[in-house]
């Protein structure tokens, strides 16, 4: 119920972005649609017990998961800077191939099992636990590099405006990282996903 109303949330907010009829609004939106995908495959994800259909829905959170943070990296310099540097641009395009290369990689997952394995489990949900494999380790190397630039991105930003407009800043960081430490105990603390 939790990750149905947080995608709901998610479209809401789409929704007023895409009315602010501006890039970063944009951007913002496409990030919220991106985020409500996640939520919504992982939700089916963990309560799918039919092991070809758990395996679509994980490839398809894997992949929002690239689009979404592409997306948050493209708000975030818009918002940050404005615009983008050549440096930032060299970025995104690396970014955006590698992104193309993940959704041909996750694509073929369920059928062939080239990134990820999973071995069931008994519990009442997420059935299945990870079995990584080095183009799983490789999504997950890319996921966190472009959180670390985001952060960085929005760091810089804080540290260059007047102290009232920095807590806001400061919410989101903490939000972002808080996310982060979920997802990383969930894939690497003992006995949580094994």
């Amino acid at each position: 119920k939790v990750s149905v109303l947080i995608a709901l949330i998610d479209i809401v907010l789409a929704i007023k972005s895409f009315q602010k009829n501006e890039t970063t609004g944009k951007f913002l939106g496409y990030t919220c649609i991106g985020a409500a995908v996640v939520d919504i495959s992982y939700l089916i994800s963990i309560l799918y017990d039919n092991y070809l259909w758990m395996s679509i829905m994980s490839s398809i959170y894997f992949v929002s998961i690239d689009l979404m943070l592409i997306c948050l990296f493209i708000f975030t310099v818009y918002f940050t800077k404005s615009r983008f540097t050549k440096k930032g641009r060299t970025v995104l395009n690396l970014a955006m191939v590698y992104a193309l290369f993940e959704v041909v990689v996750f694509a073929m997952n369920p059928f062939c099992e080239i990134a990820v394995h999973y071995v069931p489990r008994d519990t009442i949900i997420a059935k299945y636990s990870y079995q990584m494999k080095p183009l799983y380790w490789m999504h997950l190397i890319f996921t966190y590099m472009l959180v670390v630039i985001v952060l960085v991105l929005l760091i810089r930003k804080m540290c260059s405006i007047p102290r009232e407009y920095k807590a806001q800043y400061c919410y989101v960081i903490i939000g972002i990282l808080a996310i982060v430490c979920v997802n990383a105990v969930f894939l690497f603390w003992p006995n949580v996903h094994t």
